[in-house]
């Protein structure tokens, strides 16, 4: 499970890093919250000593009323650091850093372990959570080697590498229920300086974990589904009859709606054809509920460029659900800092997720 566990993350790494460039040069706004982060955050958890910096901000409102951003400049003599952070349910959930020049740390620290440790413990007073846990599955950890390891419900993965001449460490740690990963809250170091954070249970809460369908059975409704299912054509005529060759199941968690970002466990069982159908569908993508084993969206698996745009992703009774990009454990091999534009990231990824388009292979 690890690996597929691992995989997802970086995806959303890759696509929040992407967004998260160019903020707009927007005058600082009289939000209270700009320097509540400022005062908390920057000051007290930040890994700098802020009292050596000349400190602005800027703040950015979000258009779409998801994602609002703060970038906090700290200069110095002899370095400056830029803090991009973001911001969810009205509280901070994750910032990028980005130094240059030689940065003047809060204080000294033995090694990376004791400034990732020095992080948790800071955290934890900032953000009124009991991070215990994490912080002692830190102890005597040898940060220039990889790890996962499981303590109770929390999943610990620890990334090192190097991406050209910089070494990023990134430490990761997921609630896991039942063996599927919820929340996280992750952080990473770019050749000893703090790089990013992001912590998603800002932005969500883990509902009922139970998960009372089994791989099987989760497959076997998947394939009764199906038999009743039909999308629309063009002309009034309808597609159906689908002959299934190949099947595959992966257990996951999302959101039960868009709404109130409550995580609950489903299934997430792919039907492979046996022909390529009108439309360019290959495949068919039906989702379940682990917990009551009902259907809620069936989707369609289709090559990049389909023989008819016009054929629908969805079925018509599919109710469409915000994503939490299937909170999971990250592949941590990608170079990228982690930021909680996570979740502007997954209102993205939620259609790119469902969509599920995949390229033709060409020989």
């Amino acid at each position: 499970m690890m690996q597929s566990v691992r995989k997802n993350c970086a995806i959303l790494f890759l696509i929040a890093i992407l967004i998260s460039f160019g903020i707009p040069q927007i005058a600082r706004s009289a939000v209270p919250l700009v320097d509540e982060i400022q005062s908390g955050f920057i000051n007290n958890v930040l890994p700098f000593d802020v009292s050596k910096y000349n400190v602005t901000s800027q703040y950015n409102p979000s258009d779409t009323g998801i994602t609002d951003k703060v970038q906090y400049t700290l200069q110095s003599s002899d370095s400056n650091i830029t803090v991009r952070c973001y911001i969810h349910n009205n509280a901070l959930s994750g910032c990028l850093v980005t130094v240059l020049g030689s940065a003047i740390r809060d204080r000294e620290y033995a090694n990376l372990n004791d400034a990732a440790i020095g992080f948790l413990e800071k955290y934890q007073i900032y953000s009124k959570r009991d991070l215990s846990s994490m912080i002692n599955m830190l102890s005597g950890v040898d940060t220039s080697k990889n790890l996962t390891t499981l303590s109770g419900n929390i999943n610990f993965t620890l990334s090192s590498f190097l991406l050209g001449d910089v070494k990023q460490t990134t430490f990761c740690f997921t609630d896991i229920f039942n063996g599927v990963p919820y929340t996280f809250l992750m952080f990473s170091f770019k050749d000893g300086y703090f790089s990013s954070h992001s912590d998603t249970s800002v932005r969500y809460t883990i509902g009922d974990t139970t998960v009372n369908i089994s791989e099987d059975q989760a497959i076997d409704i998947a394939l009764k589904y199906i038999q009743t299912y039909s999308y629309d054509m063009p002309g009034g005529w309808k597609v159906s009859g689908f002959n299934v060759t190949r099947t595959a199941a992966k257990l996951s968690s999302i959101a039960t709606d868009s709404k109130s970002n409550v995580l609950e466990p489903y299934w997430d069982v792919s039907l492979y054809l046996n022909q390529t159908y009108p439309g360019s569908v290959h495949g068919l993508e039906v989702r379940i509920w682990a917990g009551s084993g009902r259907v809620f969206l069936c989707g369609h698996i289709a090559y990049l460029v389909p023989e008819n745009p016009e054929v629908p992703l969805f079925s018509e009774n599919t109710t469409l659900i915000a994503t939490s990009e299937t909170i999971s454990q990250p592949d941590i091999l990608v170079a990228v800092a982690i930021l909680v534009a996570i979740i502007a990231v997954i209102v993205i990824s939620i259609v790119a997720s469902m969509v599920i388009i995949k390229k033709k292979r060409k020989r």
